[in-house]
């Protein structure tokens, strides 16, 4: 029914009949004419109103490959938000410089008060140099103290027994660890000893509780580069007392020459009771040639008048002559083997 309709509709587009004509033929299509009225031709059945073909069936589909699962992602981590203070944040420059002023120090820039918070320089620690006597300094000066961990009342003391120290002494007393009993004990032994001088004397581990003595064994002799060279070579305390006791005219030099050949206390005393009183090289020569201490009193015993000397100089001859009886032996066989 349907194209029937568009073909009258057509037609008439086409010119191919009239209006009337048009109204009729539709009437007719709708079962409106009366019967016996002349029928409306009907076209020829179009294709396209038989149905359409059933499509042909979907292909069965394909197995895929499982996907892999995805990782879960991480929350996004929090932002901090912790404030951030720079060191020293919470000194306040008026206190700063009402300190600073405590040490004859007036100070305007701010770059300086920030130096001095940055390195931790608070107005207790500036008050506390003060009243340990360090004034009259810098800023970078305070900064160095600090940083090097000088403490106020270590350097108040250094200073107190060392007037003319710096504060590139302090620093440097503290970074080797002069503490105030040595630079006060070679300050009493010579009163002309100097800043750089103390530090080697620390370097070395001498012992404040050595220099008196020694001081009064040896008197003006004792040199602070005696003392250096008795510490390194450690000159023990009875070594230095045996040798001041039966050593005739013992310098530190020569107790220091004993120490290095390994001479002991003990050695010196039973040289000293077979031949009374020694000459230090006499002690060192025996030491050097390997002459037993212990063999002093029979020696002695032997000749009258017989002293150290004779002994090391048989010690001497009879290596001599054993090593001559050597070079012999081996003279001979070299002989026989030509």
């Amino acid at each position: 029914m349907a194209s029937n309709v568009l073909q009258v509709l057509e037609s008439l587009a086409q010119g191919e009949i009239d209006v009337d004509e048009a109204a009729r033929r539709l009437a007719a299509i709708a079962g409106r004419t009366a019967p016996g009225a002349d029928a409306v031709p009907t076209a020829p059945a179009d294709a396209s109103d038989d149905p359409r073909p059933a499509a042909p069936p979907a292909p069965p589909r394909m197995a895929t490959a499982p996907t892999p699962p995805v990782p879960p992602v991480p929350p996004a981590p929090k932002r901090d938000r912790t404030a951030r203070f720079e060191p020293g944040w919470d000194i306040r420059s008026s206190e700063l410089r009402a300190a600073l002023s405590s040490i004859g120090l007036a100070v305007d820039a701010d770059r300086e008060l920030d130096a001095l918070r940055h390195h931790g320089v608070t107005p207790e620690r500036i008050e506390a140099y003060a009243a340990a006597g360090v004034r009259g300094v810098a800023v970078r000066d305070l900064v160095r103290l600090v940083d090097h961990g000088v403490r106020p009342a270590h350097a108040g003391e250094l200073r107190r027994l060392l007037p003319e120290l710096e504060i590139d002494d302090l620093v440097r007393f503290t970074d080797h660890g002069v503490g105030p009993t040595l630079a006060s004990a070679l300050r009493q032994a010579w009163p002309t000893i100097e800043a750089r001088e103390i530090v080697a004397f620390a370097d070395h581990g001498v012992d404040p509780a050595d220099i008196g003595p020694l001081r009064d064994t040896f008197g003006e002799q004792l040199r602070p580069r005696d003392l250096l060279d008795l510490t390194i070579h450690d000159a023990s305390p009875e070594l230095v007392a045996a040798a001041a006791a039966h050593v005739s005219a013992v310098r530190p030099r020569d107790v220091v020459a004993m120490a290095i050949h390994g001479v002991r206390p003990s050695d010196i005393t039973r040289f000293a009771a077979a031949f009374g009183p020694l000459d230090p090289q006499d002690v060192v020569d025996a030491a050097v040639h390997g002459v037993d201490a212990r063999d002093a009193s029979a020696f002695a015993a032997d000749g009258r008048g017989a002293t150290l000397r004779d002994m090391v100089a048989r010690a001497v001859g009879s290596d001599v002559d054993s090593r001559m009886e050597d070079f012999a032996t081996d003279d001979d066989a070299g002989t026989a083997g030509g």
